[in-house]
């Protein structure tokens, strides 16, 4: 159960990084300003601070398994969604969604590793925990790169990438 929280820990973390990680392409496709560019980003991480309080809620009525299986399955969806974003102001609600799913990760997740942990074992598995989700943020700027770094590959094949991924780990919480 650590490892599997854990690897949605790294992947909420890798999300939460990822338009940083190809912001500049998407703002020369786009023809995004500065400051556009700066309003998408925080369309991503208002949502992904400000939704944890009603997401705690919703893991306590639906259950933290449910919860991260939900922020898995929207994730994917929001990024494969990515593939056809064709003006700036869809790619801005595009963003407010992904940060909307991504909320749910920390509440659920923490939950379910408390519960899932005894007070002998939770301080090593919580340690766990934050080197996965220190990964993911280490990871996402790496990953753009090494996409990237493909002939053909736009922004667009990066987030159909974190779209499989997020979509092979809503299987394990089913």
């Amino acid at each position: 159960v650590v490892i599997i929280v854990s690897c949605a820990h790294a992947m909420v973390h890798l999300v939460e990084q990822s338009f940083a990680s190809v912001e500049q392409l998407v703002s020369s496709d786009f023809s995004l300003s500065t400051q556009q560019s700066g309003a998408m980003g925080s369309a991503l991480r208002i949502p992904f601070g400000f939704g944890a309080i009603v997401t705690g809620i919703l893991a306590d009525r639906m259950g933290a398994s449910r919860v991260l299986s939900l922020y898995l399955a929207g994730t994917a969806c929001i990024c494969s969604s990515f593939l056809i974003t064709s003006s700036a102001s869809i790619l801005w609600w595009q963003m407010f969604l992904l940060g909307v799913f991504a909320s749910m990760y920390h509440p659920a997740g923490l939950s379910l590793l408390t519960s899932a942990t005894t007070p002998h074992n939770r301080s090593r598995a919580l340690g766990i925990h934050g080197v996965f989700g220190s990964l993911g943020l280490a990871s996402a700027p790496f990953l753009a790169l090494t996409v990237l770094a493909i002939p053909g590959t736009t922004w667009r094949t990066f987030f159909l990438i974190l779209s499989v991924v997020s979509g092979a780990l809503v299987f394990v919480f089913r």
